[in-house]
This record gives C-alpha cells, structure tokens and sequence, in this order.
C-alpha cells in the first residue's frame, strides 16, 4: 500500500504570498501530501510551507537554473516518488481543481481507481481589473473569467497542419486540461499537461470520456465547465501579470510574448463565474482569514467596467 493517497507535485517561484491558500485548498480538496520544487525563490516562500512540512505533509526540494525546469522537477516527481503514492496531481500555484457539487476531488478518485489518469479542464480567470492583489483570497478577488469556449489566434494553439489564417484552426485556450495520474498506470511525462499511461491506455476528462487525438493528449476536443474543472487564474492583478512577462516560464526557460499575453488577459475577465466559492470559504474558515467574495452587483459593475477596458485595448 502506498505511504500517501492522493498527492500535489507543483515547481514554483516566489510564491509566499499565496501558498498558504492553495495548499489549504487543496487538503480540504482531500490531499495528504505535497511534492514541492522551489525554483530558486528570493522571498519567504519556504517559511510559509513550514506549517505543512511540521505535520510531514511535504516533500520538499530547491531546485536549480536551467531550461525545462517543470519537465524536470515532473519526471524527477514521477522517478522518485510515484511508488509513495496512489495518485499524483500535477497543478501551478495559479490552478485550483475542484468539483463544482463540493465533494472533495478525493471522492471521485476512491470512486474510479480503475481510470489511468484524469484531465480536467481550465477556466481562464484574467485580472478582473485590478491593479494590485486585492487583500483577500485569490479565490475570491478574481471572479470575472474567459468564456468557456472563446478562442484567439495564439499561436502555440495552433492545431499541426491547420492554416494560421483561420480561427477554427486554434485550439480552444481552456482546451487544456491538467492532469490527475494513477501511478499505477501512469508511464511518462508528456508535457506539463499530459503523461502516457500503460497499454496506450488515456486519462479521461471530468465526463469520463477518453482524452485523445490532440495534440499530446494535451487538449479535450471541446472544453468543459464541469462537472469538475481547474480555476486557472493566469494573469492574478494587473500589476502582478506585468512581473510574469519579465519573468521566465518553468516550462521553457523563455519569456512570454508580451503583446498577445496582453491580448490574452484582456479578453479572461468577460463572465462573472463564482462557482468556486463554497471551496474558498472553507479555506478562508481554516486559515482564519476574511471570507469578502462582494455581491453579485459589485461583480456586475466590475465586468461594465472591464467591458470598457477592452474596447479601449
């Protein structure tokens, strides 16, 4: 029988600020260990991951420079600590998987140890326009998110062999999923998306369907809200999006393109989407921290508001 059930691997980088509530979020979501790779963090990153490391809930490691440190720390997560658990997440700091009926992600993982692996979807929450991190949770702070099946001329979604100069030839950016994998079954990283698994077996997406023929398993045919998903809050605050274009991605050692990650964000804060708050009142109640999501109507003049920036961009 395996040390853990249901574990995190995650790399990060000056990441203090907001590690409290993604690891508090995600052991109410029913993890009971996490493999940590910290990619040569400046700031208190390690201090606030000691509550955790004090109960031996952590596998912790500082890792190095060089290129493809996500590839990296993944295979070095799977080689060295696959046999300790029965399943392994694999999740940014940014990304919080949950069910949207409020059942721990553990339940459905007791409930289908015969799955490969499990894919879930992201929800692409942008900066809801604020200029700075609101004192509040992550969360809570960014309630305004992409539609579910908006698409943009990105050209890392461009499916092989398609023409650039057609829209239908992109991969829908909330196509992505993040996976879940039985160690069990699982045989090798693919990308920080997607692994192989024994027998050409395939992880299934939140409806239980196979993920298949996309590019690297990568990507669903369509993407999907529910039942289960992953809340991607890739841009944060405004002013915490422009450090993320200065800094370099894990996953290639390189910078992102400023023009269409800006084109990107301004396009992720369309619709006003709370669904995960019952999750984030709980992290909230445990941390003894303030529970303030807003109203509905606050929310409303946010997204005119956010309304009028993109017409503008």
């Amino acid at each position: 029988m395996s040390q853990h059930y249901f574990t995190i691997c995650a790399i990060f980088r000056d990441e203090a600020r907001h590690l409290a509530e993604w690891m508090t979020f995600y052991e109410l979501q029913g993890v009971d260990h996490f493999f940590l790779y910290d990619d040569q963090s400046v700031d208190d990153s390690k201090a606030a991951i000691q509550p955790w490391r004090d109960r031996g809930m952590v596998t912790y490691l500082r890792v190095g420079g060089g290129l493809r440190r996500q590839a990296g720390a993944y295979q070095h997560c799977l080689k060295n600590h696959k046999t300790k658990a029965r399943w392994i997440g694999f999740f940014d700091l940014d990304e919080f998987a949950f069910s949207l009926d409020g059942k721990p992600l553990r339940d459905f993982l007791a409930a289908n140890e015969n799955i490969p692996g499990l894919g879930l979807n992201w929800a692409m929450y942008g900066s809801s326009g604020f200029e700075t991190q609101p004192t509040s949770l992550v969360t809570t702070s960014y309630q305004l998110r992409a539609p579910i099946k908006y698409k943009i001329s990105d050209p890392e979604l461009l499916i092989p062999g398609k023409p650039r100069t057609e829209l239908s030839s992109y991969l829908h950016p909330g196509a992505h999923i993040k996976s879940i994998v039985n160690t069990a079954e699982v045989e090798a990283y693919v990308s920080p998306h997607s692994f192989s698994y024994r027998n050409g077996a395939h992880a299934v997406d939140a409806t239980s369907r196979p993920i298949r023929d996309t590019p690297f398993n990568a990507f669903t045919e369509e993407p999907l809200a529910g039942p289960m998903r992953v809340n991607h809050y890739w841009s944060r605050s405004l002013g915490e999006f422009s450090a993320k274009l200065e800094t370099p991605r894990a996953d290639s050692d390189t910078l992102r393109y400023k023009e269409m990650a800006r084109f990107k964000e301004v396009h992720m804060s369309m619709e006003y989407d709370p669904a995960i708050l019952p999750a984030a009142h709980a992290v909230a109640e445990r941390l003894g921290r303030p529970y303030a999501p807003g109203t509905e109507e606050d929310w409303m003049e946010r997204l005119q508001s956010e309304n009028d920036r993109r017409s503008r961009a």
